[in-house]
Order: structure tokens, then sequence, then C-alpha cells
């Protein structure tokens, strides 16, 4: 009961100032909150973006080629083939 006794003798001025303090403390709070909201909607349309520019040549017949990079070592090799063994006895 000590501290709302020591709480309630002090002047207005002291009451005003924090009350000002936590108006600025909820506004920058949820200004920083929307700032982030924006971010994270600018991010997911942007993804959203991209994969509809994909889909959307991919419907008109538009293909990007990925490039594959192949080793000197591997270029002669087969290693994903079906092969069939023809017994001639």
């Amino acid at each position: 009961m000590t501290v709302l006794r020591a709480l309630s003798r002090l002047p207005l001025s002291l009451w005003l100032r924090g009350l000002g303090a936590a108006l600025v403390l909820v506004a920058l709070l949820g200004f920083g909150l929307a700032v982030i909201a924006a971010v994270l909607v600018a991010v997911g349309l942007g993804a959203l973006l991209y994969k509809a520019r994909d889909w959307i040549a991919g419907a008109f017949g538009q293909h990007r080629s990925v490039p594959v990079h192949v080793n000197d070592r591997q270029r002669g090799r087969v290693s994903d083939a079906d092969y069939i063994i023809i017994d001639r006895r």
C-alpha cells in the first residue's frame, strides 16, 4: 500500500509526462508492427508475382531452361539408363 501512496503524491506534471510517454510508446509499437507487417506483405506479394510469372510463361509455352553443369569426367558416362541384355547362345 505504500507504493500507491507514494504514487498518489507525485505532481500532476509527472503524471502527464508519464501518460505522454506511454502514448508515444504505444504509437511506436503500433508503427513498428505496421512496418513489419508491410514488409511481410511485400515479400509475400513478390513471391506470388514471381510464381504467377512462371505460371503464365508456362501456360503460353515459354519455358526457361535451367543450365545443367556436367563435369568433364562425367561427360562420357551414362549413369541412369535402361539396358536390355540379349543372350545369344
